[in-house]
């Protein structure tokens, strides 16, 4: 068929009309509905996601002081590592910049019969961008007392 009569219409009593080239107004109006639809959804999952990351950003800051903590009170002396000792050590600076209204909290045990062994435990826990606590970071570990030279 011709492309011409293709847009061409009858209509009632013989006569041709030719249809409108282009787009109504009505389908530019749905278009742009539509386009404003899909970009409010990217635009929340960009949020959702840029929140997500810094969360995940937040736990890691947070995994990684507790290591260092850890790894810092471990290579202490045995008589050192006492919970008025613990007390002591502090988040670093960059810590608690990085984790609003961070805290840490030391537990020390005796385990074992006399003196056996101390389970020291560290929990770093910050507040979120609403300000609620979120799932804290624990690290445990076992100090055993040092071994004496032999002669």
């Amino acid at each position: 068929m011709n492309a011409n009569r293709m847009r061409k219409m009858r209509c009632f009593g013989g006569a041709q009309r030719r249809a409108p080239d282009g787009m109504t107004v009505v389908e530019a109006i749905v278009a742009m509905v539509i386009a404003l639809a899909v970009l409010a959804t990217v635009g929340q999952l960009l949020a959702l996601a840029a929140g997500q990351r810094r969360a995940a950003g937040q736990r890691a800051a947070a995994v990684r002081e507790a290591g260092n903590l850890m790894e810092e009170v471990m290579a202490r002396p045995w008589v050192e590592v006492t919970p008025d000792k613990l007390a002591e050590v502090s988040l670093s600076e960059s810590c608690r910049q990085s984790l609003p209204g961070a805290q840490l909290r030391w537990e020390t045990t005796a385990e074992g019969e006399p003196a056996g062994a101390k389970r020291i435990s560290l929990r770093i826990d910050w507040q979120d961008r609403a300000g609620q606590r979120g799932e804290p970071v624990r690290l445990v570990a076992w100090r055993y007392p040092d071994e004496e030279p032999k002669p």
